[in-house]
Protein backbone atom coordinates (compact mmCIF):
# COMPACT_ATOMS: atom_id res chain seq x y z
CA UNK A 1 0.00 0.00 0.00
CA UNK A 2 1.46 3.21 -1.05
CA UNK A 3 1.96 6.27 1.80
CA UNK A 4 -0.67 8.29 0.59
CA UNK A 5 -4.09 6.53 1.60
CA UNK A 6 -2.29 5.51 4.79
CA UNK A 7 -1.56 8.76 5.58
CA UNK A 8 -5.24 9.39 4.93
CA UNK A 9 -6.33 6.75 7.16
CA UNK A 10 -4.37 7.63 10.09
CA UNK A 11 -5.59 11.07 9.66
CA UNK A 12 -9.19 10.23 9.33
CA UNK A 13 -9.24 8.00 12.43
CA UNK A 14 -7.89 10.71 14.33
CA UNK A 15 -10.79 12.86 13.20
CA UNK A 16 -13.29 10.37 13.72
CA UNK A 17 -11.78 8.82 17.46
CA UNK A 18 -12.33 12.39 18.34
CA UNK A 19 -14.62 12.47 21.83
CA UNK A 20 -15.46 8.54 20.67
CA UNK A 21 -13.68 5.36 21.26
CA UNK A 22 -13.74 3.76 18.04
CA UNK A 23 -12.06 0.03 16.91
CA UNK A 24 -12.52 -1.92 13.95
CA UNK A 25 -14.43 -5.34 14.55
CA UNK A 26 -13.78 -8.36 13.10
CA UNK A 27 -16.20 -7.81 9.95
CA UNK A 28 -14.06 -4.51 9.57
CA UNK A 29 -16.61 -2.27 10.75
CA UNK A 30 -15.71 1.15 12.61
CA UNK A 31 -17.62 0.27 16.08
CA UNK A 32 -17.87 2.86 18.95
CA UNK A 33 -17.21 1.28 22.49
CA UNK A 34 -17.34 2.77 26.15
CA UNK A 35 -13.41 1.22 26.65
CA UNK A 36 -11.34 1.23 24.23
CA UNK A 37 -8.74 0.24 26.93
CA UNK A 38 -10.79 -3.09 27.03
CA UNK A 39 -11.37 -3.51 23.32
CA UNK A 40 -8.00 -2.86 21.49
CA UNK A 41 -6.87 -6.22 23.48
CA UNK A 42 -9.48 -7.76 21.56
CA UNK A 43 -8.43 -6.50 18.32
CA UNK A 44 -7.63 -9.24 15.51
CA UNK A 45 -4.32 -9.69 13.77
CA UNK A 46 -3.06 -11.63 11.34
CA UNK A 47 0.38 -13.78 12.29
CA UNK A 48 2.57 -15.20 9.81
CA UNK A 49 0.51 -18.08 8.85
CA UNK A 50 -2.27 -16.33 8.44
CA UNK A 51 -4.21 -17.08 11.56
CA UNK A 52 -5.92 -14.12 13.99
CA UNK A 53 -4.79 -13.78 17.09
CA UNK A 54 -4.93 -10.72 19.66
CA UNK A 55 -2.95 -8.64 22.02
CA UNK A 56 -4.44 -10.77 25.01
CA UNK A 57 -3.24 -14.03 23.17
CA UNK A 58 0.66 -13.17 23.42
CA UNK A 59 2.20 -14.76 26.26
CA UNK A 60 5.06 -13.19 28.12
CA UNK A 61 5.81 -13.13 32.16
CA UNK A 62 6.95 -9.07 32.54
CA UNK A 63 7.82 -7.18 30.06
CA UNK A 64 6.23 -7.06 26.70
CA UNK A 65 7.93 -4.72 24.10
CA UNK A 66 5.76 -3.73 20.89
CA UNK A 67 7.27 -2.18 18.02
CA UNK A 68 4.90 -0.44 15.62
CA UNK A 69 6.62 -0.63 11.63
CA UNK A 70 5.46 -0.61 8.26
CA UNK A 71 7.00 -2.30 5.09
CA UNK A 72 7.30 1.50 3.55
CA UNK A 73 8.61 2.83 6.39
CA UNK A 74 12.69 3.28 5.77
CA UNK A 75 13.35 3.99 9.69
CA UNK A 76 11.66 0.97 10.14
CA UNK A 77 13.85 -0.89 8.03
CA UNK A 78 17.13 0.23 9.74
CA UNK A 79 16.34 -1.03 12.82
CA UNK A 80 15.18 -4.83 12.22
CA UNK A 81 18.26 -5.87 12.31
CA UNK A 82 18.86 -4.14 15.59
CA UNK A 83 15.42 -6.12 17.06
CA UNK A 84 16.56 -9.17 15.62
CA UNK A 85 19.98 -9.21 17.66
CA UNK A 86 18.26 -7.85 20.77
CA UNK A 87 15.32 -10.55 20.48
CA UNK A 88 18.10 -13.05 19.87
CA UNK A 89 19.91 -12.16 23.25
CA UNK A 90 16.18 -12.48 25.35
CA UNK A 91 15.90 -15.70 27.66
CA UNK A 92 13.31 -17.98 26.03
CA UNK A 93 10.91 -18.30 28.91
CA UNK A 94 9.03 -15.44 27.82
CA UNK A 95 10.02 -13.50 30.44
CA UNK A 96 10.22 -10.19 28.76
CA UNK A 97 9.50 -11.00 24.66
CA UNK A 98 9.44 -8.41 21.86
CA UNK A 99 6.59 -8.49 19.08
CA UNK A 100 6.25 -6.64 16.09
CA UNK A 101 2.70 -4.98 15.12
CA UNK A 102 2.88 -3.80 11.12
CA UNK A 103 0.43 -1.24 10.65
CA UNK A 104 0.41 -3.09 6.47
CA UNK A 105 -1.15 -5.24 4.19
CA UNK A 106 -0.04 -8.97 5.27
CA UNK A 107 0.79 -9.57 1.67
CA UNK A 108 3.26 -6.53 1.90
CA UNK A 109 4.42 -7.92 5.54
CA UNK A 110 5.29 -11.54 3.76
CA UNK A 111 6.61 -10.15 0.46
CA UNK A 112 8.74 -7.68 2.71
CA UNK A 113 10.27 -10.54 5.36
CA UNK A 114 11.40 -12.35 2.25
CA UNK A 115 13.59 -9.60 1.79
CA UNK A 116 14.41 -8.36 5.18
CA UNK A 117 14.18 -11.47 7.85
CA UNK A 118 12.52 -11.11 11.12
CA UNK A 119 13.02 -12.95 14.10
CA UNK A 120 10.50 -12.23 16.66
CA UNK A 121 6.52 -12.96 16.09
CA UNK A 122 4.71 -10.21 13.80
CA UNK A 123 0.62 -9.35 14.53
CA UNK A 124 -0.07 -7.42 11.31
CA UNK A 125 -3.20 -5.13 10.47
CA UNK A 126 -3.36 -1.84 8.86
CA UNK A 127 -6.48 -0.13 10.95
CA UNK A 128 -6.08 -2.57 13.76
CA UNK A 129 -2.57 -1.97 14.07
CA UNK A 130 -3.13 1.88 14.23
CA UNK A 131 -5.65 2.32 16.65
CA UNK A 132 -3.34 -0.17 19.17
CA UNK A 133 -0.80 2.34 18.49
CA UNK A 134 -2.76 4.91 19.61
CA UNK A 135 -3.79 3.35 22.33
CA UNK A 136 -0.34 2.96 23.66
CA UNK A 137 -0.22 6.93 23.70
CA UNK A 138 1.58 7.42 20.07
CA UNK A 139 -0.15 10.39 19.40
CA UNK A 140 2.15 12.04 17.09
CA UNK A 141 1.18 8.84 14.20
CA UNK A 142 5.22 8.34 14.14
CA UNK A 143 6.85 5.27 12.97
CA UNK A 144 8.73 3.49 14.22
CA UNK A 145 6.95 3.79 17.11
CA UNK A 146 7.78 1.44 19.94
CA UNK A 147 6.36 0.41 23.51
CA UNK A 148 7.12 -0.93 26.52
CA UNK A 149 4.63 -2.07 28.62
CA UNK A 150 4.15 -4.49 31.89
CA UNK A 151 1.47 -7.47 32.52
CA UNK A 152 -1.45 -5.02 33.01
CA UNK A 153 -0.45 -3.45 29.85
CA UNK A 154 0.48 0.16 31.39
CA UNK A 155 3.68 1.50 29.61
CA UNK A 156 6.91 1.81 30.95
CA UNK A 157 8.79 3.26 28.00
CA UNK A 158 8.05 4.49 24.72
CA UNK A 159 10.36 5.57 21.61
CA UNK A 160 9.20 7.83 18.64
CA UNK A 161 11.59 6.86 15.88
CA UNK A 162 14.23 4.42 15.31
CA UNK A 163 15.40 2.13 18.30
CA UNK A 164 18.46 0.38 18.57
CA UNK A 165 19.15 -3.06 20.77
CA UNK A 166 20.93 -0.49 23.41
CA UNK A 167 18.47 1.31 23.55
CA UNK A 168 16.24 -1.53 24.90
CA UNK A 169 18.65 -3.17 26.90
CA UNK A 170 19.14 -0.56 28.69
CA UNK A 171 14.92 -0.46 29.34
CA UNK A 172 15.11 -4.07 30.45
CA UNK A 173 18.41 -4.20 32.73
Amino acid sequence: MKKLPIILLISLAFIIGIGANIFINSSGEPQITESLSESVMDLPFMIENRDKVSLKDIEFKEMLIINFWASWCEPCKKEIPELNSFNESLDKDNNIRLIGVAIDDINEVMSFTKEIPILYSNLTDEKNGFLLSRHFDNDKGVLPFTVVVDKSYQVLHKFYGEITEKDLLNVVK
